[in-house]
């Protein structure tokens, strides 16, 4: 995915609570790359995610033996489509009607694997306040609460390409 996500410490959340946020946002990156790419038989992506502590958050927290308060998830490839074309149809010139359904599928499976951390991390929230998660609840523009501001932006440049 190649984007960086800088995770602040929130209020009244922990540094446990924080990174374990941030785990399971990148975790829901992962478990969509892997396991629904697979699903709808594309062919494998590779990638790594990265999760460090800001650099002056770094040797504070090293010095100091604490926890960081802000960290950076970085997700190192990921996508099926490397560089975003500027519309589908260029990108599908000369391409047989088999050939511009498998790139389109790879096209939505990329926004997909993109959207899915930010709401795996709201539903994370949602049941850890003992709620459930709600269609109605989650719009999205919403997603900009779930550390996803990156992930829609990625996602916006995909549509644009519609």
């Amino acid at each position: 995915m190649n984007r960086n996500h800088i995770f602040n410490k929130a209020l009244n959340l922990t540094h446990h609570e924080v990174n374990r946020k941030v785990a399971i946002h990148e975790a829901g990156h992962a478990t969509a790359i892997h396991l629904g790419n697979k699903q709808k038989e594309l062919p494998p992506v590779f990638f790594q995610i990265f999760i460090t502590p800001v650099n002056g958050d770094f040797q504070t927290s090293r010095l100091l033996k604490k926890p960081a308060s802000k960290y950076i998830a970085n997700i190192d490839a990921g996508r099926l489509i490397h560089t975003l074309p500027s519309s589908i149809e260029e990108a599908t010139y000369g391409f047989t009607r088999k050939q511009k359904i498998a790139y389109k599928l790879a096209f939505e499976a990329d926004m997909i694997n993109i959207l899915v951390g930010p709401l795996a991390e709201a539903k994370y929230l949602k049941q850890r306040d003992g709620e459930l998660i709600d269609p109605c609840f989650i719009n999205l523009n919403d997603l900009h609460h779930f550390g996803g501001i990156s992930d829609l932006e990625s996602v916006n440049k995909y549509l644009d390409c519609f």
